[in-house]
This record gives C-alpha cells, structure tokens and sequence, in this order.
C-alpha cells in the first residue's frame, strides 16, 4: 500500500510543470511511476525505442518500467474498471491480455460496453 501511495504522489507532483507527465517522469528517472501510469490508462507497455525516445536508459531502468507497468495493467484490468471504461464506450483492444484477470476484465468491459450501446440511443435524438 505504501508503494502504491508513493507511486501516486510522485504522479500528482510530477503534473505541476510545463514538462509533459511522462517527459518529467523520465528526466527524473522514474521510471517505475510511468510504467504504473502507463498500465493504469490501460495504454500498451511501451517499447524499448520508445522509452529511450524520452530518455537513454539502463537495462535496470528498463525492468523498473516494465514493473511499474504490470503492476498498473493489473490495476486497470479489474472488472469493475473495464465495465465503467465499456460504459463510457472505450474499445477494448486487448489491454488486459495475460493478466491474471483477463477473462473476468473481459467480462466487466463486454457488460459495460452492451450498456453503452443501448443507452446510447438516448443520446442521440431520431429525428426519422
């Protein structure tokens, strides 16, 4: 929990520069923080190039990215998360394969989806 505390704090003191979050994060060497926000947006695990695009670094750096990312691909994929994502008609593209919940994260997006999609109607007036 501590970590998990830590990992926000140093997200919500990063957001008060004129740097990008992610430019920021990676010139200070958090890399672990962007790797949880990363998987915490549901967004793919970036690749290699494109973390050295931000900022070289070490293959250590690297494993710390990929250890922040699962830890937030795993955060995000929980069914209550995927279904208010499908509610709000975010596409499920495959974030939450080999997680150790992707089939109930799955489940919670297709539930949240089929609500969207039949309460969208409403927001769009028929004017047949």
């Amino acid at each position: 929990m501590k970590r998990l505390v830590s990992l926000v704090l140093a997200g919500l003191l990063s957001a008060c520069s004129g740097l990008s979050n992610d430019a920021k994060l990676a010139q200070q060497n958090h890399w672990e923080q962007l790797g949880y926000q990363d998987g915490m947006k549901g967004r793919f695990a970036r690749s290699d190039a494109a973390l050295d695009a931000l900022h070289p670094l070490t293959a250590d750096e690297k494993a710390k990215y990929h250890q922040g990312y699962q830890y937030g691909i795993e955060h995000y994929c929980t069914p209550y998360k995927t279904y208010e994502h499908g509610k709000d008609g975010v596409a499920y593209i495959g974030q939450c394969k080999n997680t150790p919940h992707e089939t109930l994260a799955l489940q919670g997006w297709e539930a949240g989806y089929q609500y969207f999609l039949t309460h969208s109607d409403q927001l769009w007036p028929n004017d047949e």
